[in-house]
């Protein structure tokens, strides 16, 4: 399992989720950029997606996601992560009940100081989500 994906299952445990299917997931390395996307398969309405973006960075950025046609995505501050890697920086988002179709995420942040990562899962059925 790639290390990425990996901050996504982490998330997922610790916040007590539940779905009843996985429908797919996506990474990119964007590049030393400020913003940069990825596009879903075909969504059903009221799928789930979570996401994750950060950079290997040594100074602090704030990072958005949002996606062409739900918006802006709800920031899970008490999942973000820094060092866990050499300098990573980690931010975690969440949409539920999403529109039907596929959608292009954006990933931004404030810095480009280095390579920007962006992650996410689809999953269908969900049935409970706290933030702690």
């Amino acid at each position: 399992m790639s290390m990425k994906r990996l901050w996504l299952v982490l998330l997922l445990a610790s916040t007590g989720f539940s779905a009843t299917s996985y429908v797919t997931s996506g990474f990119s390395r964007l590049g030393q950029v400020y913003s940069g996307t990825l596009t879903t398969a075909t969504l059903q309405a009221g799928d789930m997606i979570v996401a994750a973006c950060g950079q290997d960075i040594s100074t602090a950025a704030t990072y958005t996601v949002s996606d062409n046609h739900n918006g802006s995505y709800t920031a899970i501050p008490s999942a973000s992560i820094t060092g866990a890697g050499s300098n990573d920086e980690i931010a975690f988002f969440y949409f539920v009940n999403t529109y039907a179709g596929a959608v292009t995420l954006t990933f931004s942040s404030t810095s480009n100081a280095n390579q920007l990562y962006g992650t996410y899962v689809v999953l269908r059925g969900p049935t409970a989500l706290s933030q702690g």
